[in-house]
């Protein structure tokens, strides 16, 4: 196992809480969180919307759809809809422009044990 703290060549970031304050988030359970988005009338508004989305811990990953109003979050299981809410409101548009966000619908993934293959 490479040393705490060090990324691998697949991204895998391995220590412990304990040792570095990084844990290895490869094999933390995570979940797919379908939102609705209100408020976005352009391009920069979805990626202010985007950046919001990846600053609340625990998200992994997330992608907007300006077309869709909506977004995709994938997250840690304890990642509150309300919380990606929040951010997604103080995302901070010009002129006073405010976005607002919704969950939809929550996914659980399916882990390798189920099924799931890389």
């Amino acid at each position: 196992m490479p040393r705490a703290g060090h990324r691998d060549s697949d991204e895998h970031i391995y220590g412990t809480s304990e040792d570095t304050g990084i844990v290895d988030v490869t094999h933390q359970p995570i979940v797919y969180i379908d939102l609705g988005v209100g408020g976005m009338t352009c391009d920069d508004c979805a990626e202010r919307v985007t950046d919001a989305l990846k600053s609340v811990r625990g998200v992994r990953h997330a992608s907007v759809s300006l077309s869709d109003r909506s977004a995709r979050v994938e997250a840690t299981p304890d990642v509150a809809g309300s919380a990606l809410a929040l951010a997604v409101r103080d995302a901070g548009a010009p002129a006073g422009h405010r976005y607002n966000a919704f969950e939809r619908r929550r996914q659980p993934s399916v882990g390798p044990a189920e099924g799931r293959t890389r």
